[in-house]
């Protein structure tokens, strides 16, 4: 039997999750403990790697309609053998001990949903704002939409949601763990329904899933001594965000609509529309040298390259949102 089931979702690149599992299986002190699901989604290609080269203790969960994120760990939950589920997200990396850790820690207290671990980037920098976070205010969101948030990054609502002000050295319950690196307790995400499915990209349905745990009396605890580290690799979020661009504005609009109401709905997509247009004058009107020199005082963690190649993602949703629904593309 299984102590802990570990889901690695992949989308562009199988062979990065099946060398997280190998790095991962070295440091572990009883390997045979772990099982791993790796997760197709939106039909990532699977190719290139025969089931017989797969580890030890290794499936692939299929992908299937365009299965997203949210519908996928789903399938995990359902699909795992063990009661405690580590989902992963390349390109994270346990480091030794860290999941024994976590184990110890959620078996001792039955009362916690899950646990995460703190992240570190490859230059060892502490990823602020992708560990763990609190429940987004509309102030914050709005702030985002407009890059308020990167223009005046010492504003009130972007600190506290995002909590730039915790040392993220301190073990404490949070409201948003983020499941880059997160072991849950599989029968009470089960009993609250899993991840919400009318979520499409893989960010809003980890929100909800905080709150309905919240709700129901089982928080998240964040323990910064179970450590992962990272590559230079750009995380799969981050890689789908760029293809799925429209998704992702969809599910904030959900969570808006689910959260603060038809009237702050309206608000979002005006707000929207102005942060769309924005990002359209910056990649179009600007010269490259104001560009990135605006970049880099701003410490965006993406490049004028990727801005560029935005762009007709920036008008799609602009469009979808000023002339009719934000659209879910496939």
């Amino acid at each position: 039997m299984f102590a802990v089931t570990a889901a690695i979702p992949f989308f562009d690149d199988l062979a990065e999750a099946v060398g997280i599992i190998c790095s991962a299986a070295t440091h572990l002190e009883e390997p045979d403990s772990v099982e791993w699901l790796l997760l197709q989604i939106y039909h990532g290609k699977a190719r290139g790697i025969q089931a017989s080269a797969l580890p030890p203790h290794t499936r692939i969960l299929p992908a299937s309609d365009q299965r997203a994120l949210p519908a996928a760990k789903n399938g995990a939950l359902h699909a795992a053998s063990a009661d405690l589920v580590l989902f992963l997200s390349p390109p994270l990396l346990p480091l030794p001990g860290s999941l024994e850790l976590m184990q110890s820690q959620l078996r001792s207290h039955r009362e916690w949903c899950g646990i995460c671990g703190l992240w570190r980037n490859a230059r060892g920098e502490v990823e602020k704002g992708y560990n763990v976070r609190s429940f987004p205010s509309r102030l914050a969101l709005f702030y985002d939409l407009l890059l308020i948030n990167k223009l005046w990054p010492a504003n009130a609502a972007t600190r506290s949601y995002k909590m730039h002000d915790f040392d993220h050295q301190t073990a404490r319950p949070v409201e948003h763990a983020l499941d880059y690196a997160l072991l849950v307790r599989k029968d009470v995400l089960l009993s609250l329904g899993g991840f919400d499915e009318g979520y499409r990209f893989g960010w809003f349905d980890q929100v909800d899933l905080c709150h309905k745990a919240q709700k129901a009396g089982f928080p998240f605890w964040y323990d910064p001594a179970a450590g992962f580290h990272s590559s230079e690799r750009e995380p799969l979020l981050d890689r789908l965000l760029a293809v799925h661009y429209s998704d992702f504005y969809a599910d904030q609009q959900r969570y808006v609509s689910l959260h603060f109401g038809s009237t702050a709905v309206i608000m979002y997509r005006m707000v929207l529309s102005a942060g769309l247009v924005l990002r359209l004058a910056f990649a179009s009107i600007l010269t490259l040298r104001i560009r990135k020199k605006l970049l880099a005082t701003y410490r965006s963690y993406v490049d004028d390259d990727y801005i560029q190649s935005m762009k007709r993602s920036y008008r799609a949703t602009l469009r979808s949102t000023v002339f009719g629904s934000l659209r879910r593309r496939a």
